[in-house]
């Protein structure tokens, strides 16, 4: 893979690593708390850590050499930001990442380039296809780009004449998807007590104690395991069966989501958004 960007700035297009370089293959696997050998069953707690060396070139993109360099260390010393690069099979796909180390080695006489060893940090080892995740600000988006702050998402309603199952999410995966934002929204003067939410395709259950209603919103964090009723924390609404360690999951290919609640008046709006997940 190439790198391309970090925290929304260009990394040089003169990249020493263009091809996958030996020391970053490894048979492990990233599992949300932790990681398992795929050629046996040794379990490893580490984050993965990437490599590369750049060489930039006086001039690039028409910009002096300290200039890129001062640019480039500003990104690098601004802790954890999203890292972009273009996989072989030519997707544009990206994670979180923050760089741990940093070498300028001694040039030779030549001043007009500059070699540069930066050493990411990547906590959560998956790479999302860039196309299905949101624009974040540290893109160095601005808000009147005209670009959607929104990924990949589904969308339907939890009402009385909307039969169970009532959702379908179709994922290209090649990893389960633990990161998924889910918010529900009562409409017309409606309202929904309890909820039990089940993914038929691995038997996961997230069930919301407590009554959500009209004017009121739930927003649930997947992955960070956060949930908010309007502005308040709601965590402690929420339940899962003994033994299930994530919230919600959902698997490569279809998942139907199943509803059920206490009591129901209206509908209510359901907004499901995640990103497909590649290793």
């Amino acid at each position: 893979m190439q790198l391309t960007k970090f925290g929304g700035v260009p990394l040089p297009t003169i990249d020493e690593d263009l091809t996958v370089p030996f020391e970053t293959y490894s048979n492990i696997v990233a599992l949300p708390y932790g990681s398992f050998d795929e050629h046996g069953q040794g379990s490893v707690l580490a984050p993965y850590v990437l490599t590369r060396t750049f060489k930039i070139a006086c001039g690039e993109n028409d910009h002096p050499l300290n200039t890129q360099l001062d640019t480039l260390m500003r990104a690098f010393a601004s802790g954890r930001k999203v890292l972009e690069a273009n996989w072989r099979d030519g997707v544009r796909r990206q994670t979180f990442a923050k760089v741990i180390n940093g070498v300028r080695p001694r040039r030779s006489n030549d001043k007009k380039y500059q070699e540069l060893t930066v050493t990411f940090r990547i906590d959560y080892p998956y790479w999302f296809d860039s196309a299905d995740e949101p624009h974040y600000l540290d893109h160095e988006l601005l808000l009147d780009s005209g670009l959607f702050l929104d990924g990949q998402y589904a969308f339907s309603t939890i009402d009385v004449t909307t039969p169970s199952p009532f959702l379908t999410i179709t994922t290209e995966s090649t990893m389960q998807i633990r990161r998924g934002t889910l918010i529900l929204t009562p409409v017309v003067a409606g309202s929904i007590t309890d909820i039990t939410l089940t993914n038929l395709a691995n038997q996961m259950v997230l069930h919301i104690n407590g009554n959500l209603p009209y004017g009121s919103q739930i927003v649930i964090d997947f992955l960070s395991r956060s949930c908010k009723k309007d502005t308040l924390n709601f965590y402690s609404a929420i339940e899962i069966p003994s033994g299930q360690m994530d919230w919600m999951v959902l698997e490569l290919g279809e998942n139907i989501i199943q509803s059920e609640a206490l009591a129901l008046d209206g509908r209510t709006e359901v907004e499901w958004h995640w990103a497909d997940t590649f290793i």
